[in-house]
């Protein structure tokens, strides 16, 4: 994300000068919906929106910036009271509005938190109309739990703020909700420019293809410019899996055989990551990373994935725990990253990852590998809940205790993760 920034510093970023956003911008209310498919870098237009709106008004009172960022693999970043908790919050800097609030609502309640969401609704609107000119900038709607909800009460706050929201343009239930409203839709020919720059940039950073020829890496720019169709994402990907070669003639032979579009690349990938040694290590990472209720450090993750080789009864044994962690990251091949707590590179890989596998077509059309497939998602938590309740082989009424305790030290902090919140009320039930 950090070299997509980059690339707006440089040249000035074309949504900026669009004529739908120039109107958005100068006007006082009003809704725009920037929309693209996945991939697209619609998040980094969303900082660099709130950047630039920031520099233009820091001087003046009587503008402010408000903005969130829902996230997928984040519960808090994705549900509604939050992104209208996090609204409110961002408003009530200003003195004079807290002696209203506190002259209007506080006589209600004296947690802000249980007035409900309707009436924090109505809280914000009664600060934007003591507001000159207020900006609300959502990224990434599709990624909270229910974006119709989140859109409406958008819509009702555009009527006295200028708000933006970022989402995937396949979304039918926040195109039926915002699909009248003015809109930009990102497409591949407004990003090929900014594909150009990222795919230059890209490979000057990259630790093994920047120590390649300026010959090879101009082919290697050609090509991908020329089937980026648009996503950054899929540019990201590609570069990893050209990495990967050791030959000049090896990357020359993988441009020809590049695939097209983010689901046949996921398959590549997949398909790569099962032909590895590290393939077992591969795919727990996967599946930790994909059943943890929060983000996890690196030293959680790599203990997590190393507890199915642990003896039931002994200590912890060091020796059986990847002696350097980020080996195990690089050869999932860009699809996951960890700077410095472990996710997707993107949502788009979650959603593939755990989407419905199509069992009535032939294997060879399938477009995931099965072992790495996980659907439902608590198929997951199952899997790993039963690897935690085998850590050890001493009776059911002490596994509780041993879980917890310095026997596992490195598991410590692990309770916030599905598979241990689900072990820990087995249990207790079987008691």
């Amino acid at each position: 994300m950090q070299l997509q920034f980059q690339i707006y510093k440089q040249p000035q970023c074309w949504l900026l000068n669009n004529h739908q956003y120039k109107e958005w911008s100068t006007q006082n209310c009003g809704l725009l919906w920037c929309h693209s498919k996945p991939g697209a870098g619609k998040t980094v237009l969303s900082s660099v929106i709130i950047n630039d709106l920031q520099q233009k008004y820091r001087e003046d009172p009587n503008v402010t910036v408000v903005f969130f960022y829902c996230e997928y693999d984040d519960p808090v970043k994705r549900m509604t009271s939050k992104i209208v908790a996090s609204i409110l919050d961002q408003l009530m800097y200003d003195p004079k509005v807290l002696t209203l609030v506190k002259e209007t609502w506080m006589d209600k309640s004296s947690n802000l938190q249980h007035l409900g969401l309707e009436n924090l609704q109505d809280l914000i609107i009664q600060l934007l109309q003591q507001s000159q000119h207020t900006y609300i900038i959502v990224d990434a709607l599709d990624e909270c739990d229910h974006p119709d909800n989140v859109a409406s009460i958008l819509q009702d706050l555009a009527e006295h703020a200028s708000i933006l929201v970022t989402s995937r343009s396949e979304s039918e239930d926040i195109a039926a909700a915002l699909g009248h409203h003015p809109q930009v839709h990102i497409t591949p020919e407004r990003l090929q420019h900014d594909i150009k720059h990222f795919v230059t940039l890209s490979l000057e950073k990259h630790r093994r293809i920047s120590k390649r020829s300026e010959e090879i890496k101009q082919h290697i720019s050609r090509v991908l410019v020329s089937n980026a169709d648009g996503m950054f994402l899929w540019v990201t990907l590609m570069i990893e899996l050209l990495a990967n070669q050791m030959t000049d003639h090896g990357i020359c032979s993988a441009l020809l055989q590049l695939p097209i579009g983010l689901t046949a690349t996921y398959f590549r990938i997949l398909t790569k990551i099962d032909q590895l040694p590290s393939r077992l290590w591969c795919l727990r990472v996967i599946t930790w990373i994909l059943c943890a209720r929060r983000p996890l450090e690196l030293s959680e993750l790599i203990t997590g994935i190393a507890i199915e080789d642990m003896d039931k009864s002994a200590a912890w044994d060091v020796t059986k725990v990847p002696s350097n962690p980020y080996d195990v990251i690089f050869d999932c091949n860009g699809i996951v990253s960890c700077n410095p707590y472990s996710s997707w590179s993107h949502s788009a890989i979650h959603t593939y990852i755990c989407s419905r596998l199509p069992l009535d077509k032939p294997l060879e059309v399938v477009s995931t590998v099965p072992a790495y497939h996980i659907f439902p998602q608590s198929k997951g938590h199952a899997m790993l809940a039963k690897l935690v309740l085998n850590i050890s082989g001493s009776p059911t009424q002490n596994r509780i205790q041993i879980i917890r305790s310095n026997l596992f030290s490195p598991i410590i902090g692990f309770h916030s993760l599905e598979p241990f919140y689900i072990c820990e009320r087995l249990l207790e039930c079987s008691h």
